[in-house]
């Protein structure tokens, strides 16, 4: 299987990765290098069966723009490079709040 991911040379990301290949899929590892996912689609996306999207903003200081433009605008960038590509969307426990409980949340 052909996988892109984003986010690929971050903690989760770079594990997706590893865990990919490891596993003897061919992986196309695509972080801030490579592709801004705030600036548009990718120009030349590679063929791929599947894309893991982790990239994003999860800062707690960055104007709300700013990570509106990478975790909204920059999830449909990513799924208009992949339109036949299956997706899956990895968050964080980094949107919940860490004053207030989070067992059993509802999202």
């Amino acid at each position: 299987m052909r996988i892109a991911v984003t986010g690929a040379y971050g903690f989760v990301g770079g594990t997706v990765c590893s865990a990919a290949e490891a596993a003897g899929h061919t992986v196309y590892r695509l972080g801030r290098r490579e592709w801004d996912i705030t600036t548009g689609p990718l120009a030349e996306p590679p063929r791929v069966d599947a894309v893991v999207h982790c990239a994003g903003s999860v800062t707690d200081w960055a104007p709300r723009a700013e990570q509106w433009a990478a975790n909204v605008d920059g999830t449909r960038n990513v799924l208009r490079s992949f339109p036949s590509a299956r997706f899956v969307h990895v968050s964080t426990a980094s949107v919940y709040d860490p004053n207030r409980p989070t067992v059993m949340a509802t999202e």
